[in-house]
């Protein structure tokens, strides 16, 4: 409904074209199979998912990504804070995106994978976590 709000995924491809989101398109609806199967795909950047997580905190809109991803086998370091959302696709595709907090400081994470389903993403999810939380530490 939002999509069609802004005329389409082509409304959609021009507002991130114009954003400077270079590495998302999206040219099917979401869960559609037989479009994926026909060749129309959506495509997104860790890079731009990253930008876009950094501008949702900006407006204040964490506390929307709400999705309990430690539920899902994501382990999360005990003084994080993490707002989360999880992309779940076509093939075994599951992403992982959050913005998180740990002593004082903010960072967002976007863990995308392709043909990996869920305990790999979760696992990898787990060690960007870690990561994150030692350097935010520092």
């Amino acid at each position: 409904m939002a999509a069609a709000a802004v005329g389409g995924w082509s409304g959609v491809n021009s507002w991130a074209s114009s954003h400077g989101y270079k590495g998302t398109s999206f040219n099917r609806d979401f869960g559609d199979v037989a479009a994926s199967n026909a060749g129309y795909e959506n495509y997104g950047s860790s890079r731009d998912a990253a930008r876009m997580l950094a501008a949702v905190d900006a407006k204040g809109g964490a506390s929307l990504m709400n999705v309990d991803i430690a539920s899902e086998g994501v382990t999360i370091p005990s003084d994080m804070i993490v707002h989360a959302h999880r992309g779940q696709g076509i093939q075994d595709t599951w992403n992982y995106f959050a913005i998180v907090e740990a002593n004082g400081h903010k960072a967002v994470v976007a863990v995308v994978t392709q043909y990996q389903g869920q305990s790999v993403a979760a696992d990898l999810m787990s060690r960007v976590l870690a990561s994150v939380d030692k350097t935010l530490g520092q």
